[in-house]
């Protein structure tokens, strides 16, 4: 049940049961539109997907142990402000054909604006206020004001 433990958004309900409406891997990839305010602080630094299940499970041992070794890929690490107001055509020039494609530039920007507001880091505010401004997408607009309020909050 080490998996049950660990699981941040509590998706896995029972032994062999999910919620996947609460899972962060559906949550950050699948889900189409806003995410509850209720989970968004549950989102913690995801940006794209959860594999705690998966680290934490004993039979996963030996193939965490083969992976521990190799060198993770040039593109490992996201840069939040790049993927806040990340365009379609930039997205799919850096993203085809990689995983993260599923998730769609606007679910990938408000996912970064998600944990721009969980990190509560003041060295977003301009970024998310840019996003307010100027995306199209009402979206990202709603998460970006989310962040920011999160930010501001935090200040005080």
């Amino acid at each position: 049940t080490r998996c049950i433990d660990a699981c941040p958004t509590g998706a896995l309900v029972a032994p062999g049961i999910i919620d996947a409406r609460r899972c962060l891997a559906y949550l950050t990839i699948e889900q189409r539109g806003p995410l509850l305010e209720a989970l968004r602080p549950m989102i913690g630094t995801q940006v794209f997907g959860c594999d705690i299940c998966q680290e934490v499970c004993p039979w996963n041992r030996k193939p965490q142990a083969a992976y521990a070794t190799s060198v993770p890929p040039q593109q490992a690490t996201l840069d939040l402000t790049e993927l806040l107001t990340i365009t379609p055509e930039v997205f799919r020039t850096r993203f085809r054909k990689r995983p993260i494609w599923r998730a769609t530039p606007e679910g990938i920007a408000r996912n970064a604006a998600i944990v721009m507001g969980n990190r509560g880091d003041e060295i977003a505010r301009p970024y998310l206020e840019r996003a307010i401004e100027k995306t199209n997408s009402p979206l990202v607009r709603e998460h970006a004001r989310w962040a920011l309020r999160k930010i501001i909050d935090n200040v005080k």
